[in-house]
């Protein structure tokens, strides 16, 4: 079933299985101790209570500092630098989790290409500054292409650019299921069908176009995997407290679909979760307003990615009360003011000032919206970490 959570093309901005790969080999000389992980779930499963162990939980996707500083061979100098590079692991999210190995979809052949100058670091890299994934099927083929940018990738062709190669993706995801459905499903669950299209499959000037066109037959599209998803909703709700996925919403991109393609299906996957005595949760990132607010609404118990200004548009105080009461928060620090041009005392101030603001609000959980940047200097991650606790201990 994993295999049907993941981009069918499988290009690395679009999947972190590639960073975990790259996070395991980094962190092969430094294993984080079993009690500190479980002090860890402890604080976080307190958050989901509304209620607090110690002080509140701190959770960040630090892969990408991780992985870029073991690139240039800085890693164990950095880590030394901290005073306790332990605990700062230990909140790091999905460092932990299991690598999915791609089993051969029937009858889709996939190529991987590389084009450009070689990206060359101390440890690894890559052989070449463009990467084409070309799937070749009865009915046709689809292509799609990233490039390597400032220690990233980013997509330059979407697979899916007319009503013919969305009918190929179709068989793509008919032949996925026909062939994983029975393997063990782990870790998140797939986005829903439009946030598909707009971020992995098409972008959104051919989503426009495509649902200009051919809107009956892209909706019997997003229906279709929407039903192929649900047993892999069922399997997450019965083996975790949160049904969680990365839809990535921005509220001037997906704003305009949620009443009509995004609210249905959140609401569907709650019931389906609120029966095998779970929540679904969302990563939100990108712009907040006004889509932050309309999440409760459609079910959802729990939100990540939640950035504020000055990278976000919303103050960080605003944020529970554009969310509403009873739903779980993350993430709410921004990544800006963990770079070097924020100034150290006012890097120390913001963070202070947003943990005495929520300190009495026990369904936060502190983290950085979205990850931590790779250039950021990490003794501010841990002071960060270590001003929540102290304004936050009960």
């Amino acid at each position: 079933m994993v295999q049907l959570v993941r981009s069918i093309m499988g290009l690395y901005c679009l999947t972190g299985d590639h960073m975990n790969i790259e996070v395991k080999k980094a962190l092969e000389n430094h294993p984080v101790s079993a009690q500190l992980l479980e002090e860890q779930r402890a604080r976080v499963t307190s958050a989901f209570n509304f209620s607090r162990k110690e002080h509140a939980a701190v959770e960040t996707d630090i892969r990408w500092w991780i992985v870029e500083q073991w690139h240039d061979g800085t890693l164990e100098k950095e880590l030394l630098r901290c005073d306790d590079a332990q605990k700062v692991l230990a909140t790091c999210i999905a460092t932990g989790e299991k690598i999915p190995i791609d089993k051969p979809i029937p009858g889709v052949k996939r190529t991987e290409t590389w084009s450009g100058v070689p990206v060359k670091y101390v440890n690894g890299g890559y052989p070449g500054s463009k990467r084409t994934i070309t799937l070749e099927t009865a009915l046709g083929s689809l292509t799609a292409s990233e490039e390597y940018a400032s220690r990233s990738f980013g997509i330059t062709e979407y697979p899916v650019k007319n009503i013919d190669d969305l009918r190929i993706a179709r068989q793509v995801y008919e032949q996925i299921a026909k062939s994983v459905m029975d393997d063990e499903i782990y870790g998140c669950a797939p986005m829903t069908p439009i946030q598909i299209l707009l971020i992995h499959l098409a972008g959104v000037e051919n989503t426009v176009y495509l649902l200009m066109d051919h809107q009956q037959e892209v909706e019997e599209f997003l229906e279709f995997i929407e039903e192929l998803f649900t047993p892999v909703i069922e399997a997450l709700a019965k083996k975790n407290k949160v049904v969680f996925f990365v839809e990535n919403y921005s509220s001037e991109v997906s704003g305009g679909y949620f009443e009509q393609y995004i609210k249905p299906v959140l609401l569907r996957r709650r019931e389906i979760a609120k029966k095998n005595g779970a929540m679904i949760g969302v990563h939100h990132d990108g712009k907040l307003m006004p889509m932050v607010g309309w999440l409760k609404e459609s079910g959802v118990g729990y939100i990540n990615g939640i950035t504020a200004a000055p990278s976000g548009d919303a103050p960080p105080e605003k944020i529970r009360e554009l969310v509403g009461e009873g739903v779980v928060i993350a993430d709410i620090y921004p990544q800006s003011i963990f770079m070097n041009e924020f100034k150290e005392e006012e890097f120390v101030e913001y963070i202070r000032r947003v943990a005495e603001f929520y300190k009495d609000d026990y369904g936060v959980i502190y983290g950085i919206g979205d990850m931590l940047p790779c250039v950021s200097d990490i003794r501010r991650y841990e002071r960060m970490i270590s001003i929540i606790e102290e304004v936050t201990r009960v």
